[in-house]
């Protein structure tokens, strides 16, 4: 190799190195215990005001909550919950419920996009919740639209009301699985009682979905189902 050309090379790297990856959002408000992971750094008490950039994680104790902004989403964590920066526009639902506010000045063709083990929901001016952990999550759509993608080949997307997520929520909270059998036996029971095969579900405003794996359920959301964004919209209020 011409010794310009191993210069030029060696000029490049070097400069490369000195550019700064920038923030994807920032931690807003924190309460009780939460952590945060910077790439892949062990976890450490987070701070209010501290930097976060693609690769972060986010984890809240039994006594955390959080409030993340995250390009233009802004994103609450409940306690015993986790959530992964992508980058300004995309984030990972790892486990734990989590409130997302994306607002409505996002360009028409740019969309937030959440990830989980199954589905890739896609936003736009928009407020809703994920709860739940790897294969099974409940999603409640307060306003706005989502588009739930299926991650790998198609949903069953079931007739009918969907299983009970009430006991499985309550598992989660106490850090039990004794209805786990239960809520396998029903899946095997209404597996074959599907409408269609789809690679995605559209969610209007005050709509909900259930996914267990590839089987999805939609539903209409109760007073109970919306409850819990009334803490969200005070914190959204706090950290302004």
């Amino acid at each position: 190799m011409p010794r310009w050309i191993a210069a030029i090379a060696l000029w490049l790297a070097a400069a490369g190195a000195g550019i700064a990856a920038p923030a994807a959002g920032a931690i807003v408000r924190a309460q009780g215990e939460v952590l945060v992971a910077h790439g892949k750094g062990s976890f450490a008490p987070a701070q209010a005001g501290e930097a976060l950039f693609a690769g972060d994680r986010v984890r809240t104790g039994a006594d955390g909550r959080a409030l993340l902004k995250i390009g233009r989403a802004r994103v609450m964590l409940a306690p015993r919950s986790e959530i992964t920066v992508r980058s300004e526009t995309r984030a990972r639902f790892g486990f734990g419920e989590v409130f997302v506010r994306v607002l409505r000045r996002l360009r028409a063709r740019l969309e937030f996009r959440v990830e989980t083990n199954n589905a890739v929901l896609g936003v736009r001016g928009t407020t809703f919740a994920v709860a739940g952990e790897t294969d099974r999550i409940k999603v409640l759509l307060k306003e706005g639209r989502i588009e739930a993608r299926a991650k790998r080949g198609k949903f069953r997307r079931h007739k009918g009301p969907p299983p009970s997520f009430a006991e499985f929520v309550r598992e989660q909270e106490e850090g039990v699985r004794a209805m786990e059998q239960e809520f396998e036996a029903y899946l095997q029971q209404t597996q074959r009682e599907f409408a269609a095969f789809v690679r995605a579900i559209v969610l209007e405003a005050g709509q909900g979905l259930v996914l267990a794996g590839q089987d999805a359920w939609t539903f209409k959301l109760t007073e109970k189902d919306l409850a819990g964004f009334a803490a969200f919209e005070q914190w959204l209020k706090e950290g302004e």
